[in-house]
């Protein structure tokens, strides 16, 4: 199978739960955008199934359930960014 990717934008909320546009069923990437007026910071997420540690965040979408939810180990500060790369529902396509 080769995946489709999209990206996603998210405006983060204070929350540790962050939720995708729609439900998709794979997430390659995720990077985190946090600043201010005179600086911005970037860290790019370990994507993980189980309980995420500091630099993690969990997805536990699969083709057979996907899911739109993104979970970090603790919450996000408002209004930074998140640019997800994923696999939305049918964006699995059989390899030629």
């Amino acid at each position: 199978m080769v995946p489709n990717t999209k990206c996603y934008v998210i405006n983060t909320a204070n929350s540790a739960t962050q939720t995708l546009s729609e439900n998709v069923v794979q997430v390659e990437s995720v990077i985190g955008l946090a600043g201010g007026a005179t600086s911005i910071s970037a860290e790019t997420y370990t994507v993980v199934t189980g309980t995420p540690a500091a630099g993690q965040v969990q997805f536990t979408g699969t083709p057979q359930s996907p899911s739109n939810t993104l979970t970090f180990n603790a919450a996000l500060a408002a209004n930074g960014l998140l640019l997800v790369t994923a696999v939305p529902l049918g964006g699995l396509r059989p390899e030629y």
